[in-house]
């Protein structure tokens, strides 16, 4: 039975697991033991259950793969993101990096109440380890990757509140690392791109052995842009 790292399931009616959403992030065949973590709750330590029962939950079908949709904001071109996001995406992902490929590590603080790993490494990393609990749970939320640790840099501003673009980019204006490189211009991102992501996001990413995000942003662009960039190829 193929459990992929990443799939999302939807558990009920189980005796195993509370009803709900959950990303499976590894399987560790040592110890015979599935690693997930609920997407229900916004700051919670992954779980662990035996592989056999999983196993036993699916072939029940109590538990069938589902979807799970990441914010839209985690699928931009780079070049679009503020320097100042990047950095801190960047620094939050060497935070973490040291642990999250601890299989050690993630089995004990998935099954232990008390996880002295955690505030050892805290103090290795100079962090405070609540802080370090939070980047965790982020990047076990949203995909594992590096990408899971950008700043909700889109609601920048207006926390919680949409807000409607018009002819002039939303934000502050971007400057050009070097005086002598003009940026391009800038694109407005509208209702139908959103829904155009979001295919993209369910159609490469958010599936089987899925691909990376960049991946699934170069499709997007051949699937819904590929107009665009021929038009904007032909002008130079």
């Amino acid at each position: 039975m193929e459990l992929p790292r990443n799939s999302v399931w939807s558990v009920n009616d189980s005796d195993l697991l509370e009803d709900g959403l959950y990303r499976l992030l590894d399987i560790m065949q040592d110890v015979e033991s599935v690693i997930l973590y609920s997407l229900e709750v916004t700051t919670v330590r992954p779980i662990a259950v035996s592989l056999e029962g999983f196993i036993e939950l699916v072939s029940s079908r109590k538990a069938k793969k589902a979807q799970y949709e990441l914010p839209v904001y985690l699928l931009v071109d780079e070049e679009s993101i503020p320097d100042e996001h990047i950095g801190r995406r960047d620094n939050n992902y060497n935070l973490i990096k040291g642990v999250i490929s601890d299989s050690t590590f993630i089995f004990d603080y998935a099954t232990k109440r008390r996880s002295p790993q955690l505030a050892e490494y805290a103090k290795q990393v100079n962090v405070d380890r609540k802080s370090l609990a939070r980047l965790l749970s982020q990047y076990w939320r949203n995909g594992q990757d590096r990408m899971a640790l950008l700043p909700a840099f889109s609601n920048s501003g207006g926390s919680g509140l949409e807000r409607i673009p018009t002819t002039k980019p939303l934000g502050a204006p971007k400057q050009p690392r070097t005086l002598a490189v003009d940026r391009v211009a800038k694109y407005i991102v509208n209702d139908d791109d959103k829904i155009k992501f979001r295919k993209a996001l369910k159609k490469y990413y958010l599936r089987e052995s899925g691909l990376t995000l960049a991946k699934t942003y170069d499709n997007l662009l051949k699937d819904s842009y590929s107009k665009e960039i021929k038009l904007a190829e032909a002008s130079g």
